[in-house]
């Protein structure tokens, strides 16, 4: 039995790999894999709402220096360029079979720095 909004499987995937890089420099890196089946996106299980399987890919790469406080990372979510819908609901005052749909963002890349004192 199908009950909507609810995702049956889930499978994510993740590693770290980190090392010393010198005497106070430390390379840090974490890939992450999401996989989900499909889902409906609204409760009334209409097939125009089913949202597919799909998987994701998020990456960190960063450098820290533990010594002086700061840290420098690129970051990627979503490389896999997946443009998915997480929820949708029946639009009021609109002809049958109109949705308003949240879609999550594509890819994106970023930097993130940090300094703690």
């Amino acid at each position: 039995m199908r009950v909507g909004c609810f995702i049956n499987k889930t499978l994510t995937l993740s590693t770290d790999y980190s090392k010393a890089v010198g005497a106070d420099l430390e390379f840090a890196f974490n890939l992450e894999s999401v996989f989900k089946s499909s889902y409906y996106t609204n409760y009334d299980l209409n097939p125009y709402t089913e949202q597919s399987g799909y998987g994701k890919v998020n990456m960190r790469i960063g450098l820290i220096d533990h010594n002086n406080g700061w840290s420098l990372a690129l970051l990627g979510k979503n490389l896999t360029d997946k443009y998915t819908t997480t929820y949708s609901t029946d639009m009021s005052f609109s002809p049958a079979g109109m949705y308003a749909t949240w879609v999550e963002p594509g890819r994106s890349i970023a930097v993130q720095a940090g300094y703690r004192f």
